[in-house]
């Protein structure tokens, strides 16, 4: 291993602790707007980990992210007090390397073996908290905010155990750099920030790789990150374009995403400027690989009530783009570096560790995996996983801690997700039914044949295999069932290694008919409602029937389309939310007609406010006009769905009170301390009743058996049938005499 003397930058203290710290002063030139010099935890100090060694690694909270190992900082260099940037290199024998940035300089680690790494070598650099590693060739540059402008370290031998330093470049003025940008396309090498107003910084790695000329700038604005890529075909073919995360005054003032024509290195111009909402520092981005979007991520927008943001910009045309949106993941920690592949997004997520992705619909994405490196907590804090890297042929994905060092993991991320295109079918016959299904594959290939559909309506645990309609759409049939019962299922399907996904478990109910015997709007004001409650005097919070007023917490419309609800404090803004106690009271519902249910639609929201997440939403049910009542449920203090929006429920009255021709219903809205901002409404109140039938299902001529004359009838009603009318035929209800209708009358052919 060979590397060079350590060198400390003037003004720079080693503690008792092992941490460098700068002077205030160089601080302060080199990034004075970026606050992780001022409050980082100490350095990690204990054992590392290595899935070679056997043990566990450590309390570590994780979702399809395999731990291989571990590897703390002062394993890699002892003197150096944290972690910061990391890269990845893959030498011609095809051997891995992760590369990671220390405070004290670069160290190489080789992966190759992801659970037995081995630390190869490490090259001294100036002491800095910011570090950055970019490779091109057979050589890695490194720079950092402590000066020395670009290491150049040769990787020729590094399959030997030698990296060696070969030359540092200092043209193009301040030695400082914040980040280095690498166009692999074109062979450029680009040093942004390091300077109140420093942007690019040039170099022409084609001509000298050790020693690249200096060949533009450009610092009409400062750029904190950067990615630059080659347009080789299409309409911008023969373009080098720079998206730029910057800003003026060191990045803080006007942030958002400047997009640089490079192409001509010594007069680089700005296309076009783009601040997107709520700007606070523009810090670092991405393109998704077909080049359509700007994935950004904002650094201080972050606080202990706002998740985690990207956001999503449309860079389809470089010359025009276009804010489209911005997505969380339900982390309060402070986005940091994120890179992309063909399906998926990593993003160091500072104290919630990396955090990744589905990417496939930029405009859709969810969460699917995740290791969380810093067990403390997701607090908004500069400290935990600072970047990482998913790009080595073998699929290991690394990750740089500022405290913990340096993680391996292997994804496991292969998924199948089942959706109900239909939705959940609120009854299914007693003589069966048709369950259609769409299979979403993520990173994996579907066996073909291991559909099934699994089910219970109460005489235990059954299946059917799944038939295929389509090149991911199957079909399921069920038999003849219970009734009344309430059915649970859920799909089974398998990948071609044989590992098996299974769907969410549905629930609905067997029944022949569901008809409606009792339902309310809202429309009428005589449907005999009542308010009760301290705050019914009040216009302010109390419960009131009208067309909602979108306003803090509310809904902006009703749930049913029909135009009014009955909602809180109905008002704009935050005038009228909850105060104190508003009760709303159904009238006498008779639910003594059968197996009777009751639903409704309701919306709750105690989010906002100084106090969120305080307040709750209770639902009861009488059975002797309102003299004594049983809880139904309660909605909040937590959960999904204390955050607004529209929600169905369903219950059965016999399994609270007794159904009998006195069922009253009420929904109970407080804020007893009036310090947050609680809203509810409520639509579309209804009570509904099981009737099964003993005809023989699919029996369509009515001779008692089913067989080749229901089958020639049900050919003659082929086709849409709700404009006529006519759906004799339709056995599913989907008012479509179709495919569906002809499986459930083959399964249910007679013997």
């Amino acid at each position: 291993m060979t590397s060079s003397i350590r060198s400390c930058i003037p003004g720079g203290l080693v503690t008792s602790m092992g941490l460098v710290l700068l002077s205030t002063s160089l601080t302060a030139i080199a990034h004075e707007n970026d606050p992780k010099a001022d409050d980082m935890a100490p350095r990690y100090e204990g054992a590392g980990w290595r899935e070679s060694q056997g043990g566990l690694a450590g309390d570590y909270d994780s979702s399809n992210m395999t731990l291989r190992s571990w590897i703390t900082i002062s394993e890699m260099d002892n003197g150096s007090g944290s972690g910061n940037d990391c890269w990845g290199y893959v030498s011609p024998s095809g051997r891995e390397y992760a590369i990671m940035g220390l405070s004290s300089g670069t160290s190489f680690v080789e992966i190759t073996d992801p659970g037995s790494p081995e630390v190869i070598a490490y090259i001294d650099g100036p002491n800095s908290t910011w570090r950055d590693i970019k490779t091109y060739g057979t050589h890695a540059y490194a720079v950092s905010e402590g000066g020395g402008g670009i290491q150049v370290m040769d990787l020729a031998s590094i399959d030997d155990g030698t990296v060696t330093l070969v030359n540092s470049v200092t043209t193009g003025g301040n030695g400082q750099t914040h980040n280095v940008v690498l166009n692999e396309e074109s062979g450029f090498i680009y040093r942004v920030g390091g300077g109140s107003n420093y942007g690019l910084r040039i170099y022409d790695l084609n001509q000298d790789p050790v020693d690249p000329p200096y060949v533009g700038e450009l610092f009409d604005f400062y750029v904190h990150d950067a990615q630059v890529v080659s347009y080789t075909e299409g309409p911008y073919a023969g373009l080098e374009v720079a998206f730029c995360c910057a800003g003026l005054n060191s990045g803080s003032t006007e942030t958002g995403l400047y997009i640089v024509n490079v192409t001509d290195k010594a007069n680089p111009v700005l296309m076009r400027k783009l601040e997107y909402p709520n700007g606070a520092y523009s810090h670092q981005g991405w393109l998704t690989p077909d080049r359509q979007y700007f994935l950004l991520g904002d650094e201080l927008n972050a606080s202990s009530t706002e998740f985690s943001t990207l956001h999503v910009i449309n860079v389809a045309n470089p010359y025009q783009p276009a804010y489209v949106l911005d997505w969380k993941n339900a982390s309060t920690a402070i986005t940091h570096n994120l890179y992309t592949t063909d399906t998926f997004g990593f993003i160091a997520n500072y104290t919630s560790g990396i955090r990744v992705f589905d990417l496939r619909d930029p405009l859709s994405m969810r969460e699917v995996g995740y290791f969380d490196t810093f067990p403390g907590g997701d607090g908004p804090s500069f400290d935990g996983l600072w970047s990482c890297y998913p790009y080595f042929p073998s699929g290991t994905v690394i990750g740089s801690d500022i405290q913990r060092g340096l993680f391996v993991w292997t994804p496991e991320l292969a998924d199948i997700q089942f959706r109900l295109p239909e939705g959940t079918p609120r009854t299914i016959s007693s003589f069966g039914g048709v369950i259609e299904v769409e299979l979403d594959l993520l990173a994996t290939t579907l066996d073909a044949d291991s559909v099934l559909l699994q089910f219970d309506d109460g005489s235990g645990i059954q299946e059917v295999p799944a038939t295929q309609t389509g090149p991911t759409s199957y079909r399921a049939v069920l038999p003849e069932l219970n009734c009344p019962s309430d059915l649970s299922f859920r799909f089974f399907a398998s990948n071609d290694e044989g590992e098996t996904f299974n769907s969410e478990v549905f629930e609905t109910l067997v029944a022949d008919d569901f008809p409606t015997i009792l339902s309310s709007d809202f429309e009428s004001n005589d449907e005999g409602w009542t308010i009760e409650g301290d705050a019914v005097a009040a216009f302010e919070g109390r419960w009131m029937r009208g067309y909602p007023i979108s306003g803090v917490g509310t809904p902006s419309s009703d749930y049913d389309q029909s135009g009014r609800c009955y909602v809180t404090g109905n008002g704009a803004g935050t005038c009228c939310d909850v105060d104190e106690l508003t009760i709303l009271v159904s009238p006498r519902l008779d639910a003594s007609g059968g197996d009777a249910f009751v639903s409704y639609a309701r919306w709750f929201s105690n989010g906002e406010g100084p106090w969120p997440g305080q307040d709750v939403l209770e639902v009861e049910i009488s059975d002797d006009d309102g003299a004594s009542w049983s809880l139904l449920e309660v909605v909040g203090p937590e959960g999904d769905e204390v955050g607004g929006g529209w929600f169905v429920r369903m219950f059965r009255v016999d399994e609270f009170v007794s159904p009998t021709d006195a069922v009253r219903i009420r929904f109970i809205a407080n804020d007893p301390t009036t310090d947050s901002i609680v809203e509810a409404a409520i639509d579309r109140v209804a009570v509904e009743v099981v009737v099964c039938n003993d005809d023989v299902p699919g029996d369509l001529d009515g001779d008692g058996t089913v067989g080749g004359s229901d089958l020639s009838i049900m050919l003659g009603y082929w086709g849409p049938c709700a404009a006529t009318g006519d759906c004799f035929a339709d056995l599913d209800n989907d008012d479509v005499v179709g495919g569906a209708d002809l499986a459930l009358l083959l399964g249910l052919w007679s013997d």
